[in-house]
């Protein structure tokens, strides 16, 4: 639950900040720094952002495991709009609406809705599962030698994760008479006439000798990990608390090192615009930058042998004439 707001709001002097002199401040502003610097994510940094958060009133749960993994099923709840993220695993747990580079300031904000992946890609859940096991992600190493044009084209070859025991099985057995066997040259227009199955074999038939398949593929356990998740699965709604000013010009005084002229010119603006209501009436952002409903596609596939997947998804096959027999 949000601490419930301070009704003491009086300016507090810098023994209340938790400083006894300048030096201390000098010591909190290296440890801050030392922190930010650090690799990895400490169970102290954990805990001062879910402080901030509970003093600002922003709601917030904690993920029993994977974090894309609970967000993916907030929103399957209907309890988020969408989900923001770098991590593609996103995709293999399930998430419809995803938004990426949010918070890098040197790119353009990105959104991926699976229904356009569905419909231009032809790809679902299953088969961001598949393409996880075959590039590999968090859970797998993936093939040594598959890149993503390769997985692109062996899961429309394969589909599903029962495609993928498919296509291990094709890629270990070994003919000997069809390796020895020269291969027919077939025209672009030749190939765009098989389907994709019998392409890609064709065209893959001796590129499979540079892959090596581990047994366990594809990990049961791996694909369960996505489809079944371990999460926190309640529907209840969120709700915002009002921010408690006291104790967040204690918090950024101690945690951030910032002196009592900075908390406040920082905090009061903040805390005065969403005590009015700021958050409810103010101008959307999609008002002044290109939008997801403007339709404008900035992605542009490079790879020739990936477009012609995309293009072999998005046209319709043409019946071949039946010969007519003769009498």
């Amino acid at each position: 639950e949000a601490i419930k707001p301070v009704e003491n709001t009086m300016p507090l002097v810098p023994s209340d900040l938790g400083w006894t002199n300048e030096s201390d401040e000098q010591l909190l502003r290296a440890r801050n720094q030392q922190m930010r610097d650090s690799e990895g994510v400490t169970e102290d940094m954990k805990n001062e952002v879910m402080d901030l958060l509970r003093l600002f009133g922003v709601p917030f749960i904690v993920a029993p495991m994977e974090a894309e993994a609970q967000c993916a099923t907030l929103e399957q709840l209907g309890l988020v709009n969408g989900v923001i993220t770098d991590d593609s695993d996103i995709f293999a747990f399930g998430g419809k609406k995803v938004y990426k580079n949010m918070f890098k300031t040197t790119k353009f904000v990105e959104a991926f809705y699976m229904n356009d992946i569905g419909r231009e890609l032809g790809l679902d859940q299953e088969s961001m599962i598949a393409l996880a096991l075959l590039l590999g992600s968090d859970y797998t190493d993936g093939i040594h030698g598959v890149g993503i044009v390769n997985a692109t084209e062996i899961v429309h070859a394969f589909p599903g994760i029962d495609g993928l025991h498919q296509f291990k099985a094709w890629v270990n057995e070994f003919d000997l008479a069809a390796q020895l066997k020269p291969q027919a040259k077939l025209s672009e227009s030749d190939l765009a006439e098989m389907d994709p199955l019998e392409r890609f074999k064709h065209t893959h038939h001796k590129v499979r000798r540079n892959w090596t398949i581990g047994d366990a593929f594809p990990n049961f356990h791996v694909v369960k990990a996505y489809l079944e998740p371990e999460t926190d699965r309640s529907d209840a709604r969120f709700s915002w608390a009002t921010p408690d000013l006291a104790n967040l010009r204690v918090f950024c005084g101690r945690a951030f090192g910032w002196p009592l002229e900075k908390v406040n010119t920082t905090l009061l603006p903040i805390v005065q615009a969403a005590t009015r209501g700021w958050f409810e009436t103010q101008t959307r952002i999609d008002s002044y930058f290109t939008s997801y409903k403007d339709d404008v596609k900035y992605a542009k596939i490079r790879s020739k042998r990936l477009q012609a997947v995309v293009e072999s998804i998005n046209t319709p096959k043409k019946k071949k004439p039946r010969r007519k027999a003769n009498n």
